[in-house]
């Protein structure tokens, strides 16, 4: 299915849009606060989103809560939101234009029995006419280091989005890295800061849509891996090869994801320059795989056109330490030859450095999908 950012038509700018949070994500928010609160037997949720853009989250929180008071400070954006809510037929959303800061948290608390707080502050920002993609949580609009200390005062339970490459120095929240598969088949990443009630755990990484997560229940500085390592190419990769996803890397959550299961503990890890892998004998079937490898071969510069015909090879996807030109180069060179055979198949060649004898893997994307 081609991906949609919204399954329904909404409004907005480019900015708006650009900025706006994706559907999956915002349903994903939404179910989950959600459930969240009512298992703390909160049954009357009533909510502010704090940056509300073009209204996709005060849309996604307004299907499942009481109230949702949706604040943006641009006029038009606001006005936009509106409109949305109307397609959607959503009638609980009372909309505020105003400074988020400007506001009294305290008399919004005891008027609407506000009981959590959202805030999506925009990271794609437009500089000189182009969009410019920020990380880092002083550099969003609004503040989001701000925003949280600003809130917190008033009310503690509050989900705050962030960019997955944030790097996170506040205490006593959980740090929930969602992964989902965005435009052209890319998967993209975000960060959500859970503070207050809302906390359970330390760490998680969920895919979307399927929703399969793994967490940390409490915090550890040990950054080690516990997992048996591949030290030697030729004696210890096994058959399948797993490329994990961002999501989990993120979080910090290897070794969770090794020992969540049964069959990930077979698993060993498969260290390849600045990435993880996984390598099994078995073929394991799991939704934190970004793609799962069927090992064929491991070859040598000399042999690989030979090796890449035995396989019906017809295109390359090349991995490893290269400089875009000597990528276009071996790729171009390669194909050329492998053109002369009809081959069909699409294979990956992992590029080993000298410590390895300048080894190539050789390798067929099974292309699970989640």
């Amino acid at each position: 299915m081609k991906y949609k950012k919204f399954l329904k038509k909404i409004h907005g700018d480019d900015v708006g849009y650009e900025s706006a949070t994706p559907e999956i994500v915002a349903d994903f928010i939404s179910n989950d606060i959600s459930k969240r609160l009512r298992d703390l037997g909160i049954r009357e949720i009533n909510a502010i989103d704090c940056c509300c853009g073009i209204g996709s989250v005060a849309i996604a929180l307004s299907k499942r809560f009481n109230l949702v008071m949706a604040v943006d400070k641009d006029k038009e954006r606001l006005k936009t939101a509106k409109e949305n809510a109307g397609v959607h037929k959503q009638e609980n959303i009372n909309f505020i234009c105003e400074d988020i800061f400007a506001l009294n948290f305290k008399n919004l608390k005891a008027k609407y029995g506000i009981n959590v707080v959202f805030a999506d502050p925009q990271r794609r920002l437009m500089t000189d006419g182009e969009f410019k993609r920020v990380s880092d949580l002083a550099e969003t609009s609004p503040n989001t280091t701000d925003l949280i200390n600003f809130i917190s005062v008033e009310i503690s339970n509050m989900c705050v989005l962030a960019s997955s490459n944030a790097k996170i120095e506040i205490p006593s929240c959980e740090r929930v890295y969602i992964s989902w598969e965005g435009r052209k088949g890319k998967r993209e990443n975000l960060l959500a800061l859970y503070f207050g009630n809302l906390k359970r755990c330390d760490t998680r990484a969920v895919v979307l849509p399927c929703g399969e997560m793994i967490c940390r229940k409490e915090k550890n500085d040990n950054d080690n891996v516990c997992g048996e390592v591949c030290s030697n190419l030729n004696s210890n990769i096994n058959k399948y090869l797993y490329e994990i996803r961002d999501c989990v890397v993120k979080a910090g959550l290897l070794n969770e994801l090794i020992n969540e299961s049964a069959k990930a503990n077979e698993c060993k890890i498969y260290p390849f320059f600045n990435q993880k892998f996984l390598t099994s004998e078995k073929n394991i079937k799991s939704s934190f795989f970004e793609n799962r490898f069927e090992i064929l071969a491991i070859t040598d510069k000399e042999n690989l056109i030979e090796n890449l015909k035995k396989f019906n090879a017809g295109k390359i996807v090349i991995r490893g330490k290269i400089s875009p030109e000597k990528y276009k180069k071996m790729k171009n060179e390669t194909e050329t030859v492998l053109a002369k055979f009809n081959g069909k198949e699409k294979i990956h060649i992992f590029l080993h450095d000298k410590s390895e004898g300048y080894k190539i893997l050789i390798g067929k994307n099974l292309n699970f999908k989640v």
